[in-house]
């Protein structure tokens, strides 16, 4: 199996000349044989789409005719999504297997129509978000054949997907901040530390007792810690993609400090009574015990806790370059797309402010005042 280059050719020299065919048709080759011996050649755009066709009939000779299936596609796309959070891998893999190959899977690429991806989308029995996810899925893997010259266009271009309305964040009040606080009991530090630093909570599982600086009062975010499967996944990364030094209050400091004393550096910062790292699983459950004797709203998700800690740090004068770099967020953007409101609820003092300034100074005579 072999894939040439029609377009040129090796001179005596070893240098590359152009053939008669140069810049005429597809210029890639792929050439195999069959069991009989006989030579076959399929032509196409790219190297990169010979070789996958080249590739698929080493691993299935005798379904030479599937490697411009749909779900050659899907495959490749998938390779690509390895470098992702585990989590967001997991999720891909769920979908594609459950819901788009065995749709699309053994469907010609240039059997797709627009229509038919319109049908499908809309009878998925998935939340918005995830019927978004799995058309997105689809027009990734149809755009690498496309890019690749095996297809001219790409008909998931255009699909929609209805939006529903998206659940409002829950901001806590001060009071309601001390109400947890107080009913948190051994668990206090791990929620004063979410509540008033915006920590995710895959952060704040993976920290360890290193991670925290006590004279700069720092702790130093650069790992989250997941579970995929039913396992703890660690990663050395966030998912803003970069670490992160988050400013504690000094009763936070105090209150991690204590709970470090005398531990490991590598030790996970907060434990479950058993001395194991938090599992996204055990501490939802631990948490709706919280919120229970708090008082506070069955409802009330631990993500919340980050948009009270974004409201609080609005509230006391932080400017939008702060928050995203307390929350970190990959761009200021995104911050103000999920607080500007509250910074607009500012604006009346901000026109107060612009007043004062403008106000009289006794004393003073305006230019255009006469004496």
């Amino acid at each position: 199996m072999n894939v040439d280059d029609v377009w040129t050719v090796k001179g005596p020299d070893g240098k590359k000349r152009k053939t008669s065919r140069y810049g005429t048709g597809l210029r890639w080759r792929a050439r195999w044989r069959e069991s009989d011996g006989s030579a076959r050649s399929k032509s196409y755009r790219t190297r990169d789409a010979a070789e996958v066709f080249l590739a698929q009939l080493k691993v299935a000779p005798s379904q030479r005719d599937t490697a411009d299936l749909t779900g050659v596609w899907l495959t490749v796309w998938f390779q690509t999504k390895a470098g992702l959070a585990p989590t967001s891998v997991a999720d891909y893999e769920s979908i594609l297997r459950v819901h788009v190959r065995p749709r699309w899977g053994m469907v010609p690429l240039e059997d797709i129509r627009h229509s038919d991806v319109l049908a499908w989308s809309a009878g998925l029995p998935l939340s918005a978000s995830r019927v978004s996810r799995a058309v997105l899925i689809l027009s990734q893997a149809v755009d690498l054949a496309v890019r690749d010259g095996v297809l001219i266009g790409n008909p998931v271009d255009g699909v929609t997907v209805r939006k529903t309305k998206k659940r409002d964040a829950a901001f806590l009040s001060a009071d309601q901040v001390r109400v947890l606080l107080d009913v948190a009991g051994t668990d206090r530090p791990l929620v004063h530390l979410a509540v008033t630093t915006g920590m995710r909570f895959g952060e704040i599982a993976g920290a360890r007792v290193g991670d925290l600086d006590v004279r700069r009062r720092r702790l130093r975010v650069a790992r989250t810690l997941s579970t995929v499967g039913g396992k703890k996944v660690a990663q050395d990364r966030t998912k803003g993609g970069r670490a992160r030094d988050v400013p504690l209050t000094a009763t936070v400091t105090a209150e991690l400090a204590a709970i470090c004393d005398g531990r490991p550096a590598d030790d996970p910062l907060f434990v479950t009574t058993r001395g194991h790292s938090w599992s996204h699983g055990s501490w939802t459950r631990k948490w709706a015990r919280v919120k229970a004797k708090a008082g506070a709203p069955a409802a009330l998700h631990f993500h919340d806790l980050r948009h009270t800690a974004a409201s609080m740090a609005i509230g006391s004068g932080a400017d939008v370059k702060q928050v995203q770099a307390m929350l970190g967020h990959a761009t200021a953007t995104m911050t103000l797309d999920l607080y500007g409101h509250l910074w607009n609820d500012d604006l009346t003092d901000v026109a107060d402010r612009i007043e004062g300034l403008l106000e009289p100074v006794p004393g003073h005579v305006s230019a255009g005042s006469s004496r």
